[in-house]
C-alpha cells in the first residue's frame, strides 16, 4: 500500500512539473521582452509607415529619392529587412515585405514599393510618402498584463496614449520561433 502511494504521489509530482513546464513565460519574463520589442518597432513603425528615412533633396528623374546614408541607419533593402526581422514574426514579415519592397497591384492599379534600389544597390525611398500613423502612440508597460499565456503564443494587454491622449489598450501578440519571442501585430 505505500508503495502505491509513494508512487502515486511521485506521479502526481511529475505530472504537476510537466504541466507547469508547458506553460507561457510569467508578466515577469515576458515584460521585459515585450518592452524590447515594442520600442524596437516603434523606430520601424516610422520608417515603415510614417515618413521614412531621411532623403537628399533634388530630382532624380524617377519617384524616388536617394536615402541620405550619412543621417540613415540603414543602407539597404536587406538591412531593414534584418531589422523587421529581429522584431516581428516570419508570417508578419511576409505580409508587409510586399508592400514595402515589391510593391502591389490589383484591380484599382499599381501601388509601387516604399523602397526601392537602384542599379548600383543604393537604397532610394518614394518621394511622395506620406505617414499613415495615427500619431505618436506611447506603451505604459507597468499596465502590462497577460491575456493569455502558452508556450509558443502570449498575448498581452497595455494601455496606451496617442499623442497624449488616451487611447485604447493594445492588444498584442507575440509568438516564440524555437529561439526568441517576436511581435506578430503591428503596435502602430
Amino acid at each position: 500500500m505505500k508503495a502505491k502511494f509513494a508512487f502515486f504521489c511521485v506521479f502526481l509530482l511529475c505530472t504537476a512539473i510537466l504541466f507547469s513546464s508547458c506553460g507561457g513565460p510569467t508578466l515577469e519574463e515576458i515584460r521585459p521582452i515585450a518592452e524590447a520589442l515594442i520600442t524596437d518597432s516603434l523606430e520601424l513603425n516610422e520608417i515603415f509607415f510614417g515618413y521614412g528615412l531621411p532623403t537628399v533633396e533634388g530630382i532624380t528623374g524617377t519617384d524616388y529619392r536617394y536615402v541620405d546614408l550619412e543621417k540613415s541607419r540603414y543602407d539597404t533593402i536587406d538591412q531593414l529587412k534584418e531589422a523587421a526581422r529581429a522584431v516581428y514574426t516570419a508570417d508578419y514579415c511576409e505580409g508587409i515585405f510586399e508592400t514595402l519592397f515589391v510593391g502591389i497591384t490589383d484591380s484599382v492599379g499599381v501601388i509601387l514599393p516604399r523602397f526601392t534600389e537602384d542599379d548600383l544597390g543604393q537604397l532610394m525611398q518614394d518621394r511622395y510618402i506620406q505617414s499613415i500613423l495615427p500619431g505618436e502612440r506611447t506603451y505604459s508597460f507597468d499596465t502590462m498584463t497577460i491575456e493569455k499565456s502558452g508556450s509558443k503564443r502570449v498575448v498581452i494587454r497595455i494601455e496606451t496614449e496617442t499623442n497624449g491622449e488616451k487611447d485604447e489598450d493594445a492588444v498584442l501578440t507575440l509568438r516564440f520561433d524555437g529561439e526568441k519571442w517576436l511581435l506578430d501585430t503591428p503596435t502602430y
